[in-house]
């Protein structure tokens, strides 16, 4: 059963690692609209827009749009991941599980093993996490 603390702490943690990462994309657009030229926008000067599609730059116009559409889909991409990935792993991923222990310590205190088996048992399995 997964404690109720740490699950609240990962959600919490997604919610604020989506929370910088939004706020750092929505800064980023503010500061590239407030520093790139009106001229170099959609508008109707001399701008790279004006004779033609993405005339002022060549073959690499549509380079920069596709570059631009993959950054802003990895952008999308990472919180979304970040977020699954903190909210659908177990607490116990990466750790051995002690719940063979307990069931053995439970047969122990019924009394269905005696001491020899119990102390071989338990040491067999505190040798197997050592291993991992």
């Amino acid at each position: 059963m997964q404690n109720p603390i740490q699950a609240r702490g990962i959600r919490s943690l997604g919610f604020i690692v989506v929370g910088a990462l939004t706020l750092a994309v929505v800064a980023g657009m503010a500061l590239t609209h407030a520093t790139v030229p009106e001229s170099m926008m959609w508008s109707w000067h001399d701008g790279m827009w004006n004779s033609g599609h993405i005339a002022g730059w060549g073959g690499w116009g549509w380079g920069m749009i596709l570059f631009g559409l993959l950054w802003m889909a990895l952008l999308i991409a990472l919180p979304v991941y970040a977020v699954y990935w903190l909210t659908t792993r177990s607490p116990t991923d990466g750790h051995t599980d002690d719940s063979a222990l307990a069931v053995l310590q439970e047969r122990y205190a019924r009394g269905e093993i005696d001491d020899e088996e119990f102390d071989h048992r338990r040491a067999r399995l505190v040798s197997d996490d050592d291993r991992f």
